[in-house]
This record gives structure tokens, C-alpha cells and sequence, in this order.
């Protein structure tokens, strides 16, 4: 009988270790982020270079261009996105008019490609269709004065 209730104990202890483990550092602040609308506007935040600011925004033009929503008509466009807020894509489709970049500075750095807010109630931008929006008057994000210029245009 002792090598059941041995087996037991040693189990036990075995699993007494598992999960508890040590706390996990708390990370660091957030990375700043911003809303930019040229390369030239996130190199003067000083962040990033001028270089990196343009391969980034590169990347968000790419994605602009893969992922965003297309509309057989500027009309059908527009009854969704907004009234000036499409632009003609390839292949004589529309799509959502590319309006400034969300840039997380981080390691490495991160861009969302961003768009006129559907919510007209306050000015912003949003990443997508239904994605997360974007306030100009959110005191987190940094706003280039562009920026906040296209933003409140979006609310009118």
C-alpha cells in the first residue's frame, strides 16, 4: 500500500511547480502612436527617419490596395464610405479614398492604412470597414496638423 500513496505524493510535488512559476515582468509605457498623412509629417515627429517613415507608408499603400473594399461604382461607393471619400481603383472598380496612416512606434514599427470615420458625430478616421476608430480629439495618439485637418473635414 505504501507505493500507491508514494506515487500520489511524488505526483504531487511534481505538479506543484507547474503554472505558478515566477511573476512575468509588466511591460513597459505603450509605444507612442500617430496619425500622419505623408512620410514627411512621421519623419517630423522624429521616431523614425524619413526612409523608414516612406517603406512604411509603402506597406500601408500596399495594403490599401489588397485589402480594401471594392464598389462597381463611384455611386455605390459612396452611398457607404461617403460622399467624397472614394477614389477609382484598377479594373474600373472604387474603392475607400487611402486618407492618413495609423504609425505605432514600436519594435518594430507598425502602419494601418486609415480611412474617413463612418461615425460623422465626431471627426476621426477608422482602420476599416466596421475596424477600430480613430478620434482626433483621442489625447493617446499623436496628430500631425494634417492630420487633424483631414479628420475634421470627415466630420462634415
Amino acid at each position: 500500500m505504501t507505493r500507491p500513496f508514494t506515487l500520489v505524493v511524488i505526483l504531487s510535488f511534481s505538479l506543484a511547480g507547474c503554472g505558478g512559476g515566477a511573476p512575468k515582468p509588466q511591460a513597459g509605457p505603450p509605444a507612442p502612436t500617430g496619425v500622419y498623412t505623408s512620410s514627411s509629417e512621421c519623419a517630423e515627429s522624429e521616431k523614425l527617419s524619413l526612409e523608414d517613415c516612406s517603406a512604411l507608408i509603402e506597406q500601408a499603400v500596399t495594403m490599401h490596395r489588397e485589402t480594401a473594399k471594392n464598389y462597381i461604382s463611384m455611386r455605390l461607393c459612396e452611398a457607404t464610405e461617403g460622399v467624397n471619400n472614394c477614389e477609382r481603383a484598377e479594373d474600373n472598380q472604387y474603392r475607400p479614398q487611402l486618407q492618413a496612416f495609423l504609425i505605432t512606434f514600436s519594435k518594430p514599427p507598425q502602419i494601418s492604412p486609415l480611412y474617413a470615420s463612418a461615425d460623422k458625430s465626431q471627426p476621426g478616421f477608422q482602420t476599416g470597414p466596421k475596424g477600430r476608430i480613430i478620434l482626433a480629439v483621442d489625447e493617446t495618439l499623436l496628430f500631425s496638423k494634417q492630420a487633424r485637418f483631414v479628420a475634421a473635414s470627415n466630420g462634415q
